[in-house]
């Protein structure tokens, strides 16, 4: 490789805070996404011990107590709009549906009730009949005063979801022909029917859809923002309520009284307080001082162990394998070099994986200290769905487009100078504002374009867009209409079919893309919808990883075991998983008798 930002990095970590320079580094923000889930590192050893195992504790419960985390300001609380108030909606909102978490393993993505507590499709897949329970019961403050929630409040909230969010084409025949619901009617006061316009396979799990911009359930009283705002306040029926927000200092949530949908009798905490902390130094410092507990995005690899040498009473656990959130895309506009599939594919050509694996999850560090890890590359799909969808692309079963997996800087300039580009590609690369990330992701985009920029084959314009105002609002709802790369912060579906029509299909709310999609994948994606056999339906999602793994549309880096730090105090960790962090917070419960309460 040429010298470079690699060579730089030789023999070091990342710095977790380089300035943006003209054509340099990043701005980093928070803290490593660790995805709850996946296959657990096996092997055992010295090094091993130094993981903690994942136990349920359920039945030595002691309910109290407040635990302590951080979460910054946002500028909207409205669940039903698009933006990074993912925690905020988590904490206090329900859906009909949700996925059903996994106990000590990944969820097999099954559905459960939540304001729903039981449904029936018709035989002909055209209708859906939903049961409303009467256990959900909204915030104990005014000026709905734990009232419970009703037909109403559900039938309003798909009148403003399909008004009002940015992602009301995925579920609203009224916004996207595409989409698959005609109608939410009454029948009774308790009885809800869906009508759809055609059957589809995921109509469950689409209306699990868990962050801001789907379909959440909100007070009716909302109609009237002067009685009701939801983007300055909180107020929905999930296991948390917005008890104190003070801006650019913290945010304190208790637990709703209500709270009867879920059959666990959470929560077992009294209450959450988040310190608006932006500065990543800060917040570990805070965290090592017993003053924040855990956090949901935990820590940088390269501060796991040195914390635990230096706080021997701390816990490691390992969720299985964490992925890189970030996401790459291309524009489509004229002139555009990306148009060009051999272009895109020369880009990923220059992705050394292995490297950017190593370096961004420190995997060297933690095999030195004897723990084995697990890497893993990713693709379309993303390796932390459920089990038996993802197909590795280092498996003899991915195929020939395998090949655009491996680091072959050779074979990328061969095909830049096969589309024209003998001289090399110059283009923008655009991306939200770094710092309102976790300091992982500015640090993944540092290395992949240090890889593209120390490669020789590519010179490029560093963009960094205001997150609020021109990120959010204009870029990333431009379907692929610009011309050069970007970047995004990824999330996905809970189902991995709805993750892959998100993402790929041009009424997909994720799409970026060639105008009117990719004729191959709209009909993968479209006769995946309507495709009921299980097996049928798998054999499909991977025809699809095979195809996209060639065209290299929105290629994504990789990942590997992913470690978590917290205090003993905390228990129940990782024992339910898949679910979102409101819930899994209410099946976490505090020891006071350990640290950082007291010292052992």
């Amino acid at each position: 490789m040429a010298e470079g930002y690699w060579s730089k990095i030789s023999g070091r970590r990342l710095s977790r805070r380089r300035a943006l320079a003209a054509g340099g580094g990043l701005v980093a923000g928070a803290a490593l996404l660790a995805a709850c889930g996946g296959d657990g590192a096996g092997g055992g050893g010295e090094g091993a011990s130094l993981l903690s195992p994942v136990r349920d504790e359920t039945a030595s419960v002691k309910r109290g107590g407040i635990y302590k985390s951080t979460l910054n300001n946002v500028p909207t609380f409205d669940p039903h709009l698009l933006g990074n108030h993912v925690t905020h909606v988590w904490m206090s909102y329900s859906q009909l549906l949700k996925v059903k978490p996994g106990k000590i393993e990944r969820s097999d993505g099954s559905v459960e009730g939540e304001i729903a507590e039981s449904w029936e499709l018709s035989p002909d897949k055209l209708s859906l009949t939903l049961k409303l329970t009467d256990k959900a019961h909204f915030t104990p403050k005014p000026p709905l005063n734990g009232r419970a929630v009703t037909m109403d409040d559900v039938l309003f909230s798909w009148n403003r979801y399909k008004s009002i969010s940015p992602r009301r084409g995925e579920l609203a025949a009224d916004a996207n022909p595409n989409a698959p619901i005609d109608s939410m009617t009454a029948v009774d006061a308790r009885t809800l029917v869906v009508k759809l316009n055609k059957p589809v396979s995921t109509i469950l799990s689409s209306l699990t859809g868990g962050i801001p911009g789907t379909l959440y359930v909100v007070p009716k009283e909302a109609e009237n923002t002067n009685v009701l705002d939801l983007r300055g306040t909180i107020a929905g029926s999930g296991p948390w309520y917005l008890e104190e927000w003070v801006p650019s200092a913290r945010i304190s949530f208790r637990k709703i009284p209500g709270f009867g949908q879920d059959s666990r009798n959470v929560p077992y905490m009294d209450g959450v307080d988040f310190a608006d902390l932006n500065e990543y130094a800060t917040i570990l410092a805070q965290f090592k001082a017993g003053q924040v507990h855990d956090t949901f995005n935990n820590f940088l690899p390269d501060d796991i162990l040195a914390t635990k040498d230096e706080i021997p009473a701390l816990e490691i656990q390992t969720p299985g394998i964490s992925f890189a959130n970030v996401r790459a895309f291309y524009g489509y506009n004229q002139g555009s070099p990306f148009i060009d599939e051999r272009v895109r594919q020369a880009m990923v050509l220059t992705w050394n994986r292995d490297l950017f694996i190593e370096t961004a999850f420190n995997t060297r560090r933690f095999q030195d200290a004897g723990i084995p890890v697990e890497t893993m590359y990713d693709n379309a799909l993303r390796g932390i769905t459920y089990a038996g969808w993802f197909l590795d692309p280092k498996s003899k079963e991915f195929g020939e487009n395998a090949k655009f997996f491996r680091y072959e800087p050779a074979e990328a300039k061969k095909l830049q100078q096969a589309a024209g580009f003998a001289n090399g590609v110059e283009y923008d690369v655009y991306f939200g504002t770094i710092a309102r990330h976790t300091a992982s992701y500015g640090q993944h985009l540092d290395m992949l374009m240090g890889m593209a920029r120390d490669s020789g084959l590519w010179r490029l314009k560093v963009n960094e867009l205001n997150y609020d105002t021109e990120w959010n609002q204009v870029f990333r709802n431009n379907k692929g209409k610009f011309a050069g790369m970007a970047f995004i912060f990824d999330t996905g579906e809970s189902h991995p079919v709805n993750d892959l029509y998100s993402h790929y299909h041009p009424s997909g709310s994720r799409y970026f893309g060639p105008e009117g999609g990719d004729p191959k994948m709209n009909s993968l994606l479209e006769g995946m919808q309507t495709e009921f056999d299980a097996r049928k339906l798998m054999d499909m999602a991977h025809e699809f990883q095979r195809y996209e793994g060639g065209k290299s549309y929105q290629p994504r880096p990789g990942g590997a075991s992913g470690f978590r730090i917290t205090w003993p105090a905390l228990r129940n960790k990782l024992v339910w998983q898949d679910e979102n962090q409101g819930r899994y917070l209410a099946t976490l419960w505090l020891d006071q008798e350990k640290p950082p309460f007291k010292q052992t």
